[in-house]
């Protein structure tokens, strides 16, 4: 049984992802909502909520878990490894090295949350593996909002991703992490805006050969049955906002915060 620990209803898309590419396997997933999204926490309070939510999802007997949150993995992936049992899996180790592999040129760009981008993590992970690489970050508040609001279609968020994008176009980036866990429903439009030959990098497709060793339930359980649902607020948008990510209707659980 795996689970899965987000700042809020954004790690859905990346749920939905691992359900499809692993369909013999359990998931749990844990969402903050009653104290996230982690964009616009402090480090300390971003490391505080993540090891509790370790600690809710190790009670349920998950055997790995993964940080779905950018921002978590930044701040909290170390200690939350140390703190826990079972392996931790962070998303942004994950596209820093998918990044470094399939960077043409060494040039890559990082759009993020501000609490991602101030953390420096991604630079520090992808000039770990690569010391020459050239790194250019943009903090991109107002795309995570206007996705969590379904705003997928509006013009306004086409004309808010093209202006978020200029930083990193500007200096000729040949890839570009979407170091946010709302930015891959948006991924078609973020192309788009970047440029075709910009190779984009998110976790979803490295997550899946690292997970294929759990052990899968037993035959005939249900699609339902599959994976659990917890939150630690369940507010009255969260059906519709949650529609966003897992394209169809989440039975949510409630979580002590």
């Amino acid at each position: 049984m795996i689970g899965i620990l987000d700042s809020g209803l954004a790690g859905l898309d990346l749920t939905r992802r691992l359900l499809a590419g692993l369909p013999r396997h359990r998931f749990i997933y844990f969402g903050d909502t009653a104290h996230g999204p982690y964009d616009e926490k402090s480090p300390e309070a971003v490391l505080r909520r993540t090891l509790r939510a370790g600690r809710f999802l190790a009670e349920k007997g998950v055997r790995k878990i993964v940080l779905a949150c950018h921002a978590a993995s930044a701040v909290a992936a170390e200690a939350l490894a140390a703190q826990s049992a079972v392996p931790v899996i962070d998303v942004v180790s994950l596209a820093a090295a998918a990044a470094v592999r399939v960077s043409r040129h060494g040039r890559i760009g990082v759009m993020g949350s501000r609490a991602t981008i101030r953390s420096g993590a991604y630079t520090d992970r992808i000039r770990l593996l690569a010391p020459d690489a050239a790194v250019c970050q943009a903090a991109c508040p107002l795309i995570g909002a206007l996705v969590a609001e379904g705003w997928l279609k509006k013009p306004e968020t086409a004309m808010i991703v093209k202006k978020s994008l200029i930083p990193l176009k500007v200096r000729k980036i040949d890839t570009l992490i979407l170091g946010d866990a709302h930015y891959p429903v948006l991924a078609a439009l973020i192309q788009r805006k970047i440029g075709m030959r910009v190779r984009l990098v998110e976790p979803s497709a490295d997550l899946i050969p690292l997970l294929q060793d759990d052990p899968a339930p037993p035959p005939g359980n249900q699609e339902e049955a599959r994976a659990e649902f917890y939150l630690s607020d369940i507010p009255p948008e969260t059906e519709r906002r949650a529609a966003v990510f897992m394209k169809g209707r989440v039975r949510f659980l409630p979580a002590a915060s």
